[in-house]
């Protein structure tokens, strides 16, 4: 129904109810839209930061919360550690299929969902209000020679976690910190803390509870380090942080947060369509760059984030990445496995990724050793899967390419 006012000659101006609701919709729908935007680009920056401090070579803590809401954790950004461990486990069975050679993932996101629900009791105030997990390097992947899926073989990482439920019952802290090598006498040693001795075997699954006061929670994580640390000591002599040498006190997450420049430009990048894997290996490599030049205290890095110093940001990201190209560079991190010619193995998810959850290659970027080309048919070739957006491309170290439409 039109309602407004008249004039002569055709020059009346009516306003209709039609046009309102029309611009009233528009206007939540931009409103709508523009929140969701933001919520996606701080997922990424998330993200991306989880994946960073994963990448630089240097030893990792982390400390953040979980919201419990009667039968879930849920993060920062909204999700929740049940969804996540689920679509985990999901995958898990995907990439079985996919490599048989990975089928261990499939065990370890089992353990991780048995851990969840756990954790949920603990948060519901049942039994004590600590549980400790020594996530260590999967044992099928101990005399690998080359990074698989995201493992970095030469450091040979363990993930220690430790979870805290706050005395409210509301809050579920979690600290994770690496430990390189993998030791096991030095894993044992952690569990003899608690006067536990470990079965023979992975140690994922066997998790270690304790009623602890608040001070002690808030200082167990550097405490079974230092009982790490100090075993290895013991077995080979000389000082260790984290299961490294030289000692390097520095966390490689609190770094990359400090990194604002190249954070902000991913996450730019990513909104206009333009963010793809070569980019993030000359990202990964200005990273590990800036933080080798941190470590020796050489360089102050300074965000280059107007449109000048783009310009000069984008530079160096084109001469770290080629002079990493040209010493052939890799960078491994949870779900992801870097190489000169991009992203192999590429699957994130939140800061559970960080504290070394969830599967470490994806169904969507396998590599794994073929017995035939399905190109050319040569015997035992590298190939690569990834899922593309009608089916499946196949490419071989022989240089072969094939599509497969699903």
């Amino acid at each position: 129904m039109k309602i407004g006012w008249g004039s002569r000659a055709g020059e009346s101006v009516f306003w209709t109810f039609d046009l309102l609701l029309w611009a009233r919709g528009i206007f939540l729908e931009t409103l709508v839209s523009s929140e969701i935007q933001r919520q996606r680009e701080q997922e990424f920056r998330y993200d991306l930061k989880t994946q960073f401090a994963e990448l630089v070579d240097g030893n990792m803590r982390t400390d953040f919360e979980l919201r419990f809401n009667g039968y879930d954790l849920i993060g920062e950004d909204g999700r929740g550690m049940d969804e996540v461990t689920k679509k985990s486990l999901d995958e898990a069975e995907k990439i079985a299929e996919l490599n048989p050679n990975l089928r261990f993932e499939k065990r370890r996101r089992g353990l991780e969902r048995y851990e969840f629900h756990e954790l949920v009791e603990m948060a519901q105030g049942k039994g004590p209000n600590t549980m400790i997990v020594v996530s260590d390097f999967p044992p099928e992947l101990l005399s690998a020679e080359e990074d698989v899926g995201g493992y970095n073989v030469r450091r040979q990482q363990t993930m220690l976690r430790v979870l805290s439920r706050a005395p409210d019952g509301h809050m579920i802290s979690i600290s994770s910190q690496s430990l390189d090598g993998s030791n096991r006498q030095g894993m044992e040693a952690i569990y003899a803390y608690f006067g536990i001795e470990p079965e023979a075997g992975e140690l994922l699954g066997q998790r270690i509870r304790a009623d602890l006061t608040e001070q002690d929670q808030a200082f167990l994580t550097d405490k079974l380090t230092g009982i790490y640390d100090q075993s290895l000591t013991a077995q080979f002599g000389g000082q260790w942080y984290a299961g490294r040498r030289p000692t390097d006190y520095r966390n490689t997450y609190d770094f990359v947060c400090q990194q604002h420049d190249l954070i902000e430009e991913c996450v730019r990048l990513q909104s206009l369509g333009w963010f793809n894997d070569t980019m993030m290996y000359k990202m990964s490599a200005t990273m590990q760059k800036r933080f080798k030049a941190h470590q020796e205290g050489t360089t102050d890095i300074m965000p280059r984030l107007t449109t000048t110093e783009l310009a000069v940001l984008h530079r160096e990201l084109e001469i770290d990445g080629f002079r990493a190209y040209q010493m052939g560079m890799s960078f491994s991190a949870c779900g992801v496995t870097l190489r000169s010619n991009g992203l192999l193995d590429g699957s994130i998810e939140s800061q559970l990724r960080l504290a070394g959850y969830g599967n470490q290659a994806s169904e969507e970027d396998c590599e794994f050793v073929s017995k035939e080309c399905p190109g050319c048919h040569a015997k035992n070739v590298k190939t690569r899967v990834t899922k593309t957006g009608s089916g499946r491309r196949i490419s071989g170290s022989c240089g072969c390419t094939k599509i497969i439409h699903d």
